[in-house]
């Protein structure tokens, strides 16, 4: 049982890692503290590309994005972040706005 819920956690950080890989790094860690605040798992694109939790993703990690990154790095965040979605809906896999 120990072994399953390990893998299940090593599992859910190896998808978050996939899912941030492509953000800047100073950005990461205020998404990680955000995604749990909307009821998202780390990871989890589908749930924070829904229109209302990407607005609320958005709105909570902007601040701390900026802090620690600075204005361009967190442009740079949010345009990577909206193309993720974007890819993602282009899939099928998720809602358009």
């Amino acid at each position: 049982m120990r072994v399953a819920i390990i893998f299940a956690a090593v599992a859910g950080l190896v998808a978050a890692v996939n899912h941030f890989e492509d953000l800047p790094k100073c950005a990461v860690p205020c998404l990680e503290a955000v995604y749990p605040t909307v009821g998202c798992a780390l990871g989890d694109l589908r749930c924070a590309c829904k229109k209302k939790t990407a607005h609320a993703i958005g709105m909570l990690a902007k601040d701390c994005v900026i802090s620690k990154c600075g204005i361009f790095k967190a442009l740079e965040t949010k345009d990577k972040a909206k193309k993720k979605c974007n890819d993602l809906w282009a899939k099928g896999k998720g809602e358009s706005y």
